[in-house]
């Protein structure tokens, strides 16, 4: 065992010790103070169920379901214990849950699905894991637009695909993204550096981590050659992707410490507005109003998801995120832009900034087929006339918290 752990398991913790639904379960593994050298955690243990059969095994973080395993293995210990149940002989499971990407400091849970659709939650394991260092010094660090569709995201964007330390792919709503790939095969390889599934070792992660900050480099290296744009490695420079709420950004994070992160929002109404403009205009049913039979329905889930999760990605990244409203970039660009590029510690001179927007302003064979107001001005509170009083109504019920929260009247 290494004497600096990667993972140390901090609290193993039985959620359903009388539960009417499993006849019993065991974790045989982790246990409390546990020091593992990988950065996953192997986990065995044994469930049967006591109406229906226990068919697989749920491991969950934050809500969100990691991996899924089926109920199978020989387990002859319960089979002794159990003699009379059938399930007992083959009532064991095994899993190796990656943790890179969750919060340095996590819990675990355990959740069983019967054969009749029930779920029980049987135990939670609280752990704390070292942040994924692969050696590697980037070239290029990452910065995230986190935003949604029609909340101006293009255009911001094109404004800072023009300052010579940003580097994007320019390709028209600069859409490309590349690192959520490379950090999906990271997660996929880390988690199999197990000793139990795989031979490697424990300098695997670290190694795969820096191919993929190596590619990313190499990849937007060449971008910025073809651009014009030369890379002093004495300086910081940045290559910027949109983002929309792909969960692997922690990762990213995790192995660039000197990331950044601008969380982009404009009134969720006037997002409503535009998303319903837009698709009329190109009379198709996109960003998931297909969906719905009605604008009401669209409101009430799609939209009012997308301000919940910008509320609280922004509530979970204050410290080091930074804020944008659509409404000030349009409004004053000039102050906006300064604040962002203080953020990103560059060049923020009104030289820098008054080319930065000339330069964007330029029309593109893309600008008016974008547009959906007359102007971007035009766009700002156009929800008071584009939507009709009783969806206005649903707006500012089913955002109030959102709106509130950003700064924006709920009225």
């Amino acid at each position: 065992m290494t004497e600096n752990p990667l993972i140390e398991i901090l609290e193993v913790q039985k959620l359903s010790k009388n539960s009417e639904l499993l006849l019993g379960f065991g974790i045989n593994f982790p246990k409390a103070g546990q020091k593992l050298d990988t950065y996953s955690i192997s986990i065995k243990g044994w469930v049967i169920g006591k109406t229906s059969p226990a068919i697989a095994v749920e491991f969950l973080s934050g809500g969100k379901v990691l991996q899924k395993v089926p109920v199978g293995k020989p387990r002859p210990g319960v089979q002794k214990r159990y003699p009379k149940v059938p399930e007992a002989k083959k009532s064991g499971f095994a899993a190796a849950v990656g943790v890179l990407g969750l919060p340095l400091t996590a819990k675990l849970r355990i959740r069983v699905i019967l054969s009749d659709g029930s779920t029980v939650a049987i135990t939670e394991i609280k752990f704390q894991h070292q942040p994924l260092n692969s050696g590697y010094e980037p070239k290029l660090q990452p910065l995230v637009i986190s935003s949604s569709g029609r909340s101006g995201s293009t255009w911001f964007m094109r404004l800072l695909s023009q300052h010579p330390a940003i580097i994007t792919c320019e390709i028209y709503a600069y859409e490309t993204r590349v690192w959520p790939f490379w950090m999906q095969l990271l997660q996929f390889l880390s988690q199999r550096a197990n000793p139990i599934e795989t031979p490697f070792s424990a300098d695997y992660p670290p190694k795969a981590a820096a191919f993929c900050q190596q590619t990313l480099d190499g990849f937007y290296q060449h971008l910025a050659e073809a651009q014009g744009k030369i890379i002093n490695p004495s300086e910081l420079s940045y290559f910027a992707e949109k983002n929309t709420h792909n969960p692997n950004i922690h990762l990213l994070m995790e192995i660039y410490p000197q990331g950044k992160e601008v969380i982009l929002v404009r009134d969720f109404r006037d997002l409503a507005s535009s998303v319903l403009a837009f698709n009329k205009k190109r009379g198709t049913e996109g960003f998931g109003r297909q969906k719905f039979k009605s604008d009401d329905e669209y409101v009430r889930n799609v939209i009012k998801n997308t301000a919940f999760g910008l509320q609280q990605r922004w509530k979970k990244r204050k410290k080091q995120a930074h804020l944008v409203r659509y409404e000030d970039l349009i409004l004053s660009p000039e102050d906006t832009l300064k604040g962002v590029l203080e953020y990103l510690k560059l060049d923020s001179s009104q030289e820098a900034i008054a080319k930065m927007l000339d330069k964007a302003s330029q029309d593109t064979p893309y600008t008016g087929w974008h547009q959906t107001s007359s102007s971007a001005k035009d766009s700002i509170g156009r929800w008071r006339q584009d939507l009709d009083p009783s969806l206005q109504k649903v707006c500012n019920k089913v955002l109030a918290d959102s709106l509130r929260e950003f700064g924006y009247p709920p009225n």
